[in-house]
């Protein structure tokens, strides 16, 4: 296995409790940039995915985004 195959696969796992398609809206979210969504936080992620991947002029996210809606929350196992 890959170091690429390796973070792709870490970074379905981390993120597939949200949702099938979460993994790919997180992607989104960082420009296909897997390494810097798996080191930062799930708030970051959450909130750069509910502002659609916009990021402030230094590229971090700032306070002023809000906070992830109430709909990206980890899904319950039943």
């Amino acid at each position: 296995m890959t170091t690429l195959d390796y973070l792709r696969a870490q970074h379905f796992e981390r993120w597939s409790r949200y949702g099938d398609r979460f993994p790919q809206r997180v992607a989104e979210a960082f420009a296909g940039d897997l390494a810097r969504a798996m080191i930062a936080s799930d708030e970051e992620v959450l909130a750069r995915v509910a502002t659609g991947g916009a990021a402030d002029r230094d590229g971090s996210m700032g306070a002023s985004r809000g906070a992830p809606s109430e709909h990206l929350r980890p899904a319950r196992n039943t």
